[in-house]
């Protein structure tokens, strides 16, 4: 027993018992962890970071000059990740590979869009309405902004009667092209149905209208306030409201100043040589007539009168 003891006080003034000896299985765990280690910090210091014009450009399928316009507005983005769960999903909706690159193109942020959150959902709604695939995929190419911004589908349902059908609705946000189908985005009881009141009042209709281009989609969803002045402006034209030159005095105005107005309608009655109220009946007849320039219109009254030999009065 005394020679156990002193044993014990040896081995503690050793610090302690001789190490147990390796397992090959250990020492060839410890191998691997490190190797795996090794590698994985060789990987990311040699791993590329994410390119974002790259990216548009390799897989996306836009031009250099469209990715570095694009990548402003997204060089946020760090991975790959959600912009290809985006691209994933519109191929889902059919849409084809030139497709998504103009979606892109037109709309960059639409690939910082969450498909489960925001877009997934959105969809189901104008599946609810009854859109087909390929329409829901023809509203997406015109006005992607709108769908990752806003409930479309609720927009819809109040401009589909307006319009009297789905395909004359696209046609009109297409040709006003306020970027991404302004129509859409516009706040619906604050913006738009003040604005369809009045023109409903000046005898306008809202297709026709619209159907004039960007001029008369901007009317449409420009603040209600502004569209007060733009209809008391065409009045000052002397186009009765109610006829169908109104509406083109209207969008005259809202695409030209005041003070151009003015300055065109002073170069006529010099180079015509004739009165105000003879240009009145010129302009109520055809008021889109102000919207040329004025080098134009001295050019186009001098061969008038000049080679074709008219009569300033006809």
């Amino acid at each position: 027993m005394l020679r156990l003891q002193k044993r014990f006080l040896s081995l503690l003034r050793d610090g302690g018992a001789s190490p147990l000896p390796t397992s090959p299985l250990t020492s060839l765990h410890r191998h691997l962890c490190a190797t795996a280690t090794a590698t994985a910090t060789a990987t990311t210091s040699t791993e590329s970071p994410f390119s974002v014009q790259d990216y548009l450009v390799n897989t996306c399928g836009l031009t250099r000059a469209q990715s570095l316009k694009a990548s402003r507005s997204i060089s946020h983005l760090r991975s790959p990740s959600n912009p290809d769960a985006v691209r994933a999903f519109l191929s889902g909706l059919g849409l084809s590979s030139s497709d998504i690159a103009a979606v892109v193109a037109a709309d960059p942020k639409f690939l910082c869009s969450k498909v489960d959150g925001t877009l997934a959902p959105r969809v189901a709604k104008l599946r609810d309405l009854g859109l087909s695939p390929s329409k829901i995929a023809r509203l997406v190419l015109i006005g992607a902004p709108a769908l990752r911004s806003c409930d479309v589908a609720s927009r819809l349902q109040f401009w589909i009667p307006l319009f009297g059908s789905f395909d004359e609705l696209v046609n009109a946000v297409s040709r006003g092209a306020l970027g991404g189908g302004a129509l859409l985005r516009r706040d619906i009881d604050t913006v738009v149905k003040p604005n369809v009141e009045l023109l409903l009042r000046c005898g306008l209709k809202i297709p026709h209208l619209a159907k004039t281009g960007l001029s008369g989609t901007w009317v449409i969803v420009c603040s209600p306030e502004k569209l007060q002045v733009l209809v008391a402006r065409a009045d000052e034209l002397g186009v009765p409201r109610g006829s169908g030159q109104f509406m083109y005095a209207l969008t005259t105005v809202s695409c030209v100043t005041q003070e151009k107005l003015a300055a065109r309608m002073e170069l006529l009655k010099k180079t015509l040589g004739c009165s105000d109220d003879m240009l009145k009946i010129a302009v109520v007849k055809h008021p889109s007539l102000l919207r040329s320039s004025e080098d134009n219109l001295r050019s186009t009254v001098e061969f008038l009168i000049n080679k074709v030999g008219l009569e300033p009065e006809y």
